[in-house]
């Protein structure tokens, strides 16, 4: 989550080269889940990928740079570790809500029918707003 990332890196709460780690270490099990598929076949892995075949059917990518530089911009309003799970639901949700604006311009009102405005992924922002909301660091 990159948004935790960049609040731990301006609070100096962990150094940069030991996040750096860290991150690498899960981008390699990231990039590892996919391997089996891709010495399968690298030819139809390059056309068929999750990320190709989510691609443009969720957000188009200008959406989602909007919303992956979002997510690096909200840090800087952190002030303290509940805002991180604040601005994590907020930011979630926006996401979310963008997808269903999508869906819903792309295919009209039978996008919650048939096309695919996924409501359910509204589920993905409560942790961190209810979480915000107990705000245990008062």
């Amino acid at each position: 989550m990159a948004l935790g990332d960049i609040y731990v890196c301006l609070e100096n709460k962990v150094g940069f080269i030991r996040l750096v780690k860290w991150g690498g270490c899960f981008i390699m099990a990231f990039v590892l889940t996919f391997l089996p598929l891709y010495c399968m076949d690298p030819h139809t892995f390059m056309h068929l990928n999750p990320f190709v075949t989510q691609g443009d059917v969720l957000l188009p990518f200008s959406y989602v740079v909007c919303f992956v530089g979002l997510a690096f911009v909200f840090p800087f309003f952190c002030k303290k570790y509940s805002d991180v799970n604040f601005y994590s639901g907020i930011l979630l949700f926006v996401t979310i809500t963008g997808h269903v604006v999508y869906a819903l311009l792309d295919s009209g009102m039978d996008a919650y029918l048939t096309a695919g405005a996924d409501i359910s992924y509204y589920l993905f922002c409560f942790p961190f707003l209810l979480k915000s909301i107990v705000n245990e660091d008062n």
